[in-house]
């Protein structure tokens, strides 16, 4: 059997997966962080931003692989991935929603009573968070809800076969955005499997299974090709070159390749440095939650505009500091207690 890459050894935490996380984190951040440097040149503004937004299919990626390598063999396991979902991405997500929602009430300066709010806060979960910087949550849902009955399908799949559904979904991408959306013609088809951003968490698994130590090179001068091709058509002809930083069949293979190569050749060996990654990966998904209010209401008043460059780091280090500082609020006063409560309750319901 050919060797798998491997980002740490077998039973350890992998603190690459740490340093994606963590990365990724900065990343979203720097995104909706405004003015960014060097903003004058559009080849570099490109290429920064297509950079900064490999954030969301390393999320997606990161999730699709580490959940599509469970497995699912009778109910106690559906049970069982089910609450914990339910209890470390759900419960948060329906939290932060509260949280943020009432912030903005209270910023804003809307007349507030619980109707008001609770009829808030629903349209905001159901609707309007899609909207923001939340949109994220609203495929990662789907995606989680699917994921027993993706796992028992690609557990049995043997590897031509998983070459075969990756193929077809590089090939859908390649006429759904290639050939009809960025010659200004509609795509009315429907239904593929792994349309959208489904795709992209396919590939999480997909390459943990089918990228090894002997194939890796050619994989990863696949991906600086597609880097190549995404990057020129979105400076030559951006008029004609759509979602070259999420769907575009050339950005999907990229964003792979750069996953898996960040997994697997950046190597964090220094103790203190994989705490310091550990603790913020702790806290990475609270802070993807409400770093947005914190820009809008504290990062906007505090900064002032002075040359791109500083504005935009100084940004994102209060940014971060400060979400930093909520999320650790947030996860010691409720989000740590209630899921240990949770949790417990479950644990105690099973026995």
């Amino acid at each position: 059997m050919e060797q798998r890459l491997e980002g740490k050894a077998s039973g350890s935490r992998n603190s690459s997966l740490d340093f994606i996380r963590v990365m990724s984190m900065f990343f979203v951040i720097a995104v909706h962080t405004s003015p960014k440097p060097l903003s004058w040149s559009p080849t570099f503004l490109t290429a920064f931003q297509m950079l900064l937004l490999t954030c969301n299919s390393n999320f997606y990626m990161m999730s699709g692989e580490l959940n599509l390598q469970k497995r699912f063999e009778g109910p106690k396991d559906y049970k069982d991935y089910y609450v914990n979902k339910g209890i470390s991405i759900l419960f948060p997500y329906l939290a932060v929603t509260f949280f943020l929602t009432l912030w903005s009430m209270v910023m804003d300066g809307n007349s507030f009573s619980f109707l008001s709010y609770g009829k808030r806060v629903y349209v905001d979960l159901m609707e309007k968070n899609g909207v923001t910087h939340m949109w994220f949550m609203y495929p990662l849902m789907g995606m989680l809800l699917s994921v027993p009955f993706l796992s028992k399908m690609l557990h049995s799949m043997k590897e031509y076969e998983l070459h075969l559904m990756f193929g077809l979904g590089i090939c859908w991408g390649i006429v759904r955005v290639y050939l009809t959306e960025d010659l200004g013609v509609g795509f009315g088809y429907s239904h593929w499997l792994l349309d959208s951003w489904l795709l992209t968490f396919f590939a999480g698994y997909y390459s943990s299974r089918v990228i090894t130590q002997k194939n890796k090179r050619m994989w990863y001068y696949l991906g600086l090709a597609c880097l190549a091709i995404n990057l020129l058509a979105s400076c030559l002809i951006p008029e004609h070159y759509k979602f070259s930083t999420d769907l575009a069949p050339a950005f999907v293979i990229f964003v792979m390749t750069f996953y898996v190569f960040l997994k697997n050749e950046v190597r964090i060996t220094h103790p203190l440095s994989q705490k310091i990654l550990l603790f913020l990966s702790k806290y990475s998904f609270v802070i993807y939650l409400i770093h947005y209010h914190v820009i809008s209401y504290i990062t906007l008043r505090i900064v002032e505009v002075q040359s791109p460059v500083v504005s935009f780091f100084s940004g994102i280090g209060v940014t971060f500091l400060v979400s930093l500082v909520l999320a650790v609020i947030l996860h010691v006063c409720f989000l740590n207690p209630v899921q240990k409560w949770l949790r417990g309750v479950y644990t105690r319901s099973i026995r």
